[in-house]
């Protein structure tokens, strides 16, 4: 799988785990079936988001981290409801991931009392990191189906 592939699934499982939630009072449905994705405080990201702007950035890189934290719980919930059968590859990928959100973490409060420009460094480093961390509980819960596809709240 190419980088760019993997970073496609990555972005398509985040859109699914997002579409999966709730719709919250602040996002505007378009004609046309466009939906206009916002931050907190009503400032939508296509309309008002500013990559320079270092609160804007904290809040769009805390919710992605949040969403790769959920997932990861979803995944140790289907991994448990396995047991013997999850591949040994998924059981050290955990491992992995579970340490990447805990530097991802770190990271994020990193940048957050980061000043000057130092700040956007961080942000991109996250913002990598996070895709990766996304596309391996992806991989890790396809392998999990293949291992066991009938596990009641697989997703498809």
């Amino acid at each position: 799988m190419t980088l760019r592939n993997a970073l496609i699934l990555a972005l398509g499982a985040s859109a699914l785990m997002l579409g999966c939630g709730e719709q919250s009072d602040d996002s505007e449905i378009h004609p046309g079936g466009d939906e206009e994705v916002t931050a907190p405080g009503g400032d939508g990201v296509t309309d008002g988001f500013s990559p320079d702007n270092k609160e804007q950035s904290v809040e769009l890189v805390t919710r992605q981290l949040n969403d790769a934290g959920t997932a990861f719980e979803n995944l140790k919930t289907w991994v448990e409801r396995v047991g013997d059968n999850v591949p040994t590859d998924v059981t050290e990928a955990q491992a992995d991931i579970e340490q990447a959100l805990a530097d991802a973490r770190e990271q994020l409060e990193t940048m957050k009392n980061t000043t000057g420009d130092a700040w956007q460094d961080l942000r991109d480093q996250l913002e990598t990191k996070i895709s990766e961390v996304q596309v391996a509980i992806s991989d890790a819960i396809n392998k999990v189906k293949a291992a066991a596809p009938s596990v009641p709240g697989m997703p498809n």
